[in-house]
């Protein structure tokens, strides 16, 4: 005789909250099943203003060269970052967004769409350009492409008396701006010069005039858009010999001439949520930012957004992930509830529901 073994369910009236209870884990446990976090592989960029602190702090190897900046996350054809493990290795953003739709792209994503952000590290072991971006209505009409550039900075590391570069110290005129670029580096008296240190976070609006300081590896989060007007760069010159590529007519299109009244760092007020200390730094239609310093472990939802985790400090467990400082993680929005085990800090980046 065969005697078939099976798992007895319980039984419950369907509006019972336990029957409520049970239908929700068992739907958190079947997403989970399908739906795991994915640790990416970056693209890396060698730009004359590049050195090797990401090598040296995060272990980011590029063959021995220089990298400027690590893209993280990143869609973007001209700097592609892929799944660095797992049954999804080797895809990319898109692939994904193809291959799981909404229960990767959450709420707050169009997995029709192209992939809004791009998370990038950046080692500023020479000063950047003096630079500014246009936002979405100037790139649409100029640049034919969907999306300005708005983005956030957050320090990891700061040299001694390391500082950025954010607004004009007074108010301008555009003919007089044009003057100004005539004689270089005369720009540079016009700016506001602003000592950072780690774990300083920084808001730059498209159309602020602004640049980073020799000394520091930022973690950036952005707009998908790698549109940059430079007004001035040092007189420095390419690879080949060349002085670099100025902007100065469409910088003078998009820039805020007016005083900055303030210098761009973000006051952050951290909450507890048990023995972890969380600092929902920044929030705009664009992006997400929090800061959360973890103890020993967070849980935390997804609460159906797509979320980028970056591991600034420490080592922690995710599932059977193991991640260390210098990883970036995307956790698919139909994950749900998710857990992490160590201790360091994380900053955790998301689309908000419009």
């Amino acid at each position: 005789m065969l005697i078939q073994s099976f798992r007895m369910l319980p039984v419950f009236d369907k509006n019972h909250h336990a029957f409520r209870k049970y239908l929700n884990k068992n739907v958190v446990e079947r997403n989970m099943n399908m739906l795991k976090p994915l640790k990416m592989k970056p693209t890396f960029k060698n730009y004359i203003w590049g050195g090797q602190n990401l090598k040296k702090v995060y272990g980011k190897d590029n063959a021995g060269e220089n990298i400027a900046e690590s893209w993280e996350v990143s869609s973007r054809e001209e700097g592609l970052s892929y799944v660095a493990e797992g049954e999804d290795e080797g895809l990319t953003i898109k692939q994904l967004m193809q291959k799981y739709g909404k229960d990767f792209c959450g709420e707050s994503i169009d997995e029709k769409e192209e992939f809004p952000l791009l998370f990038k590290l950046i080692d500023a072991n020479d000063k950047l350009s003096i630079q500014v971006h246009p936002d979405d209505d100037y790139a649409y009409i100029n640049e034919n492409q969907s999306k300005g550039k708005t983005e956030a900075w957050y320090v990891l590391h700061a040299e001694p008396g390391s500082f950025l570069i954010y607004g004009f110290n007074e108010q301008l005129e555009k003919t007089q701006l044009r003057e100004i670029l005539k004689n270089g580096n005369e720009i540079e008296k016009y700016l506001n010069k602003v000592e950072c240190k780690k774990g300083d976070c920084f808001f730059i609006q498209a159309g602020t005039i602004h640049a980073i300081g020799a000394g520091l590896i930022i973690a950036e989060i952005q707009q998908n858009s790698n549109i940059t007007y430079r007004l001035y760069d040092y007189n420095r010159r390419d690879k080949n010999g060349n002085l670099r590529e100025l902007h100065i007519e469409k910088s003078l299109d998009v820039i805020s001439l007016e005083k900055q009244a303030g210098t761009g760092k973000v006051q952050k007020f951290f909450e507890s949520d048990g023995d972890n200390l969380i600092s929902k730094t920044i929030a705009n239609k664009y992006f997400c930012m929090e800061e959360i310093m973890v103890k020993s472990t967070y849980q935390s939802s997804t609460n159906s957004l797509l979320n980028i985790l970056f591991i600034a400090e420490g080592h922690f467990k995710l599932g059977d992930m193991f991640c260390n400082e210098g990883d970036s993680i995307i956790i698919p929005a139909g994950m749900g509830e998710y857990i992490l085990e160590g201790q360091g800090t994380v900053l955790k980046f998301y689309v908000p529901k419009q």
